[in-house]
């Protein structure tokens, strides 16, 4: 990692499992083929990067909050039907726009909130959003 890390990768690591043990997320990966362990150590290593530089905080009670780089704070509250609704909300083919209408949904924030962040945050919260609606 770079200077720039705030939090050591071996503490990064363990709020990710504290993290994804709050969420209930089955992070073994024992049963899982070659081809997702590769998926799900790349996504695990995206996020506790986040967690290094500082942009990804996980509370006492283990809910992750994400800031963007303009300061916009966006914190992952436990997915409810009403997130799993909100994948459905344009047709098939519009996969980003669904999965940024569940994160609109899982972060209780406001509608075009995702669209209007720069690339680099807009792609961290959808790992987030990957992981925590993955059937694990």
């Amino acid at each position: 990692m770079t200077s720039k890390s705030k939090v050591a990768r071996e503490v990064a690591e363990r709020e990710f499992a504290r993290m994804c043990e709050a969420r209930a997320i089955d992070i073994s990966e024992s049963d899982l083929s070659d081809e997702d362990k590769k998926q799900f150590r790349e996504l695990k290593d995206d996020i506790c990067a986040m967690i290094q530089d500082g942009r990804l905080e996980i509370s006492e009670n283990g809910t992750p909050t994400y800031t963007a780089a303009g300061g916009e704070r966006f914190t992952f509250h436990e997915a409810t039907g009403a997130t799993f609704m909100a994948l459905e909300t344009y047709p098939q083919e519009k996969k980003v726009a669904n999965l940024m209408a569940a994160l609109t949904e899982m972060t209780r924030s406001h509608d075009g909130a995702f669209s209007k962040l720069k690339a680099r945050d807009a792609r961290a919260c959808m790992k987030l959003g990957n992981l925590f609606l993955a059937d694990r």
